[in-house]
């Protein structure tokens, strides 16, 4: 049997929905929300674009860091 779940209930599991942690009957219940709830459905495609601008801001400040780096190391190495 499906219960409707919260905005909020919905809004605590978001990241483990996201990461596909998330499975039978809850999942079922997510998606369900999901169906019926047009605020949830803006909410998490905005949590999930956020983490994803936050993930590639992480790779570049790595990748500039990483290239200092290794400039750093080339040059000492000279």
């Amino acid at each position: 049997m499906i219960h409707w779940i919260t905005c909020r209930e919905f809004v605590g599991f978001l990241d483990d929905y996201l990461a596909g942690r998330i499975t039978g009957v809850q999942l079922d219940e997510f998606n369900s929300h999901l169906a019926g709830c047009p605020p949830c459905v803006t909410y998490m495609h905005t949590y999930r674009d956020a983490i994803g601008l936050a993930r590639a801001a992480l790779a570049e400040d790595l990748h500039r860091w990483h290239s200092r780096w290794f400039l750093c190391r080339s040059r000492r190495a000279h």
